[in-house]
């Protein structure tokens, strides 16, 4: 894989040009549902995952669509892999969003089947998780990039402005609760201005990041794809992209078939100036708390070659959490799940190969 080269103007040109048809997220990441999930607020999940039986587990519908003509990812040998092994990134989003999450990270790289996590700076409880990554320089950690705030109970603001005339602040003084009314107010420079600050501060307090990724998508979003990816090539992150041809393209759930030419379009830019991306990526659904164990070998029996993530929101039960979200009982399977010996040995028999983010942004750098 060749190293990573500078933007030049053409190719700023080109994405925006790109970025004007206004793709939507879940037109060009894919199906809605991986889209809406981490915003998830369920009025159904009142209870704890329950620890007996009580239907059967739902089935998983193809949650690597592998519809593709597109040679092995050069990745894949970058990394000392074969094109026929099963790369799995098992990744927690939302580190730092409350005590709990932070201290479910901890527990989970100890345990060893969870490879990385991303960090959200603007959050309250970013400070032990800054704490925690020094201390354990080991644990792989990105940084969630965050331009929204979706929870009634606990929000979070800026970490690089205060001024309502950014667009980045509602009239409560936080960030806005959706992607739509951020994209509407927001300025794009003080948004590049805010993921900046994030990177920084994290940097700062002394995390060794090793990606990328969007709270909500929402800095994936075309009004901010060209700040994600400037920013993410500037200090030299991978990003979250999945690599697809037409035909993968073509083979998502809710790709909007207008919006067809931009994400190939798109796909062959990050491609040609050496932008490394997974094949492909799935988050897991947060309302489905129940059979966890059972929902996730499904996914896991799925994993197809290349180099795949698998998302979730692995967080300790604790009164914080059950305040935050509805979808609290999803996040606990999840931790729950995770640091299942019943899934350690599925793992160990399904000859899937665990790694984190760190060993792909040295290739990135090297």
């Amino acid at each position: 894989m060749k190293k990573i080269e500078k933007l030049n103007r053409r190719d700023f040109l080109l994405l925006g040009g790109l970025a004007a048809g206004g793709l939507t997220a879940a037109q060009f990441l894919g199906p809605s549902s991986t889209i809406t999930q981490e915003g998830s607020q369920s009025d159904s999940l009142t209870t704890p995952p329950r620890a007996g039986p009580t239907y059967d587990p739902p089935s998983i519908d193809n949650p690597f669509p592998q519809e593709t003509t597109l040679p092995p990812n050069p990745l894949l040998e970058k990394l000392g892999f074969s094109k026929d092994d099963r790369i799995l990134i098992a990744h927690v989003d939302d580190v730092g969003m409350c005590q709990a999450s932070v201290e479910a990270f901890s527990d989970l790289v100890d345990f060893g089947l969870v490879s990385a996590g991303s960090v959200m700076v603007p959050c309250a409880w970013f400070p032990l998780t800054a704490h925690y990554a020094r201390t354990h320089p080991e644990a792989d950690l990105g940084i969630h990039l965050v331009l929204t705030s979706e929870w009634q109970n606990i929000r979070w603001s800026p970490v690089s402005t205060t001024d309502p005339a950014s667009g980045l602040i509602d009239p409560d003084g936080y960030f806005y609760n959706n992607g739509d009314e951020v994209t509407r107010y927001a300025k794009s420079g003080a948004a590049y201005e805010e993921l900046e600050a994030q990177i920084l501060m994290a940097k700062a307090m002394g995390i060794d990041l090793t990606h990328a990724d969007a709270h909500q998508f929402v800095a994936m979003m075309p009004t901010f794809l060209l700040s994600y990816l400037r920013l993410t090539r500037k200090y030299m992150l991978p990003p979250l992209f999945q690599r697809k041809d037409r035909a993968g393209w073509e083979s998502m759930p809710g790709m909007d078939p207008g919006m067809l030419d931009f994400a190939v379009l798109f796909t062959k830019l990050l491609s040609t100036i050496g932008v490394p991306m997974v094949d492909n990526y799935y988050m897991m659904p947060l309302e489905q708390p129940e059979h966890r164990l059972e929902i996730t070998k499904q996914v896991l029996e799925a994993v197809p070659p290349g180099i795949n993530e698998l998302i979730f929101h692995a967080t300790k039960d604790s009164p914080e959490i059950r305040e935050i979200t509805p979808d609290w009982a999803g996040r606990v399977a999840d931790y729950t799940t995770w640091m299942s010996e019943d899934l350690r040995s599925y793992i160990d028999r399904s000859g899937i190969k665990i790694i984190g983010w760190r060993p792909i942004r040295d290739a990135v750098r090297s």
